[in-house]
């Protein structure tokens, strides 16, 4: 279940990272993001982060992953837990990178009733 969840999340993620990018610059730019070229094993590793980063990561902290042979990675850092509207939410940085590029981001996720993450404004 908390698999699915991050799995959700992470494809929230991307579809954040792509569109915002996408707006900003043109379509091409969302393929040339380091998280658009990871392979099914650099994405598990993400996923596990981001779970990990949400779920245990104390604020200040930081979580990091690392693929040697596809050169990819990522760091997230909890940068503060907050109530919001009742719901508790964790504002996190996320860099990543595959070989040459490079993305970092800050996003605010917070817990529904339901106990599932989502994006927030």
């Amino acid at each position: 279940m908390v698999r699915r969840r991050m799995q959700f999340l992470v494809a929230i993620i991307v579809a954040a990272f792509a569109s915002s990018s996408a707006h900003a610059f043109n379509m091409q730019f969302a393929s040339d993001t380091p998280i658009a070229n990871f392979s099914s094993e650099d994405r598990a590793k993400h996923e596990a982060m981001l779970t990990e980063l949400l779920e245990s990561t104390p604020d200040g902290k930081s979580v990091s992953w690392a693929t040697e042979s596809t050169r990819s990675g990522g760091q997230g850092v909890a940068l503060r837990t907050l109530k919001r509207q009742g719901k508790t939410c964790r504002d996190i940085q996320i860099k990543t990178y595959y070989r040459a590029l490079k993305a970092t981001n800050g996003l605010r996720a917070c817990r529904g009733e339901d106990g599932k993450w989502s994006l927030e404004n």
